[in-house]
């Protein structure tokens, strides 16, 4: 499994090759690509990731479509990817989770379920304080979860929201 680089605003330049040897997934040349984006770029396809992001949200659909295919031709690393999470979620519960806690958060992922169905919008159960962070690590416990619309949700990524924001959305 290839690790990913850190931020790209703090990419450490890195040719291709170093990068595979290094068996990273990302590297960063500091040249901008044909489209002028200053951006990292995948080890596999030599693409620069702000050229994809950009595809993939004009083209949600198709990208949905080639998500969901790559998905499909690749159910072994999506398998180890899905128990992966499901294990860190794991060695993130402490041992202290009674039987009350552990309701109240099948009630979050019930309440989300329930506003995706109501609303048409996506919502997703948010850990406030990501179980993997890159400077700080959450326990999977009911106060450090929320139910926020997914595109919230995504925009945060692995990251603590600041308090303000957390306290904003948690209303």
């Amino acid at each position: 499994m290839r690790k990913k680089s850190g931020k790209q605003g703090a990419a450490k330049l890195l040719s291709r090759k170093e990068a595979i040897d290094a068996n990273l997934s990302f590297y960063f040349t500091g040249k901008p690509c044909i489209r002028g984006h200053l951006s990292v770029r995948n080890v596999n396809s030599r693409g620069c990731v702000e050229c994809l992001r950009l595809w993939a949200s004009s083209n949600i659909n198709s990208y949905r479509a080639s998500s969901s295919k790559w998905k499909k031709n690749n159910a072994g690393k999506t398998r180890a990817i899905i128990a992966k999470r499901r294990a860190d979620k794991l060695q993130r519960t402490p041992p202290w989770v009674t039987k009350e806690h552990t309701d109240a958060m099948k009630k979050l992922y019930k309440q989300a379920a329930w506003l995706t169905e109501i609303t048409g919008i996506k919502w997703h159960v948010d850990h406030i304080v990501p179980l993997k962070g890159k400077n700080v690590s959450g326990l999977h416990v009911p106060d450090n979860l929320q139910v926020i619309p997914a595109l919230e949700n995504l925009k945060k990524g692995n990251k603590l929201a600041s308090l303000r924001h957390a306290a904003r959305l948690k209303k």
